[in-house]
């Protein structure tokens, strides 16, 4: 939510400016603040159910992709009619308008503490195998992995 807030008063930002130096600065800030897809795919992946997972995922790059490709253009054509600032100004507030309605209608994640993987008594990592062998090779399961590490 914060990237969409940040990045919807960027452009704001970007509307308002009087210099290219400032112009500059609020699309650097702009760039800073403009990650709204990763965590769109991780909230998708956690929320929705997994027989429809690959659909989703296809939509938001679906999605991504079209308004990449559309958005410029749309801009521009409301550009000639509205002029660039205005354009400038409704791109800033899409996003809050968007971060309002993620806010109000998506559910919150529901945090559970997960249960501790249970291993079998006496059964030891890879890793920690690894370690054991590289600092004790004699209580090594495996000669072949004493022989490697002595």
């Amino acid at each position: 939510l914060r990237s969409l807030y940040f990045s919807g008063l960027t452009f704001i930002v970007a509307a308002l400016v009087q210099a290219p130096w400032q112009l500059t600065f609020a699309c650097g800030l702009q760039g800073v603040f403009a990650g709204q897809v990763g965590p769109a795919a991780a909230l998708i992946s956690v929320t929705v159910p997994d027989h429809e997972l690959n659909s989703s995922l296809s939509k938001l790059n679906a999605g991504q992709y079209i308004g990449t490709t559309v958005g410029p253009m749309m801009g521009a054509a409301l550009g000639f009619f509205l002029g660039f600032r205005e354009v400038i100004l409704i791109a800033g507030i899409l996003p809050i308008l968007s971060g309002v309605a993620v806010q109000l209608w998506v559910p919150r994640d529901v945090v559970e503490r997960r249960a501790e993987a249970h291993r079998p008594q006496g059964e030891i990592s890879v890793w920690n195998r690894c370690l054991t062998c590289r600092l004790e090779p004699n209580l090594c399961r495996s000669t072949a992995q004493a022989k490697y590490w002595s």
